[in-house]
């Protein structure tokens, strides 16, 4: 008996689709898994920069000078825009001001939304 290449060839095709499905999920599941680490590693960074900014929006003090120079350090990891030194030495001795935006919204620790 001659053997039928036809069948070979479907049976071939066949596998190879089979293969390239997998491997797709796999590679999907591996897109899915490195974005949803890069938002929650973005999460973490956004919750470092907020406890920072409350950190130097309080008024410095000798007890408090370490915590400081932390939180300015987390300003400069995150800051797309680099801090000179001199903006460095500022936040380490002075109180952050409160950003109040055009629309009346009060940037601190005591907004009340919805008020």
């Amino acid at each position: 008996m001659i053997p039928d290449k036809t069948n070979n060839s479907k049976d071939w095709w066949d596998k190879s689709k089979i293969f390239a499905e997998i491997v797709a999920i796999i590679a999907l599941i591996i897109f899915g898994y490195a974005v949803n680490s890069s938002i929650k590693s973005s999460e973490l960074d956004l919750k470092y920069v907020q406890l920072a900014v409350g950190i130097l929006q309080s008024e410095p003090n000798d007890t408090t000078s370490g915590l400081r120079e932390w939180a300015v350090e987390v300003l400069v990891k995150h800051s797309k825009i680099p801090l000179t030194n001199a903006a460095k030495n500022e936040l380490l001795k002075n109180q952050l001001p409160t950003v109040r935006w055009d629309s009346g919204i009060s940037w601190d620790s005591n907004t009340k939304w919805g008020n």
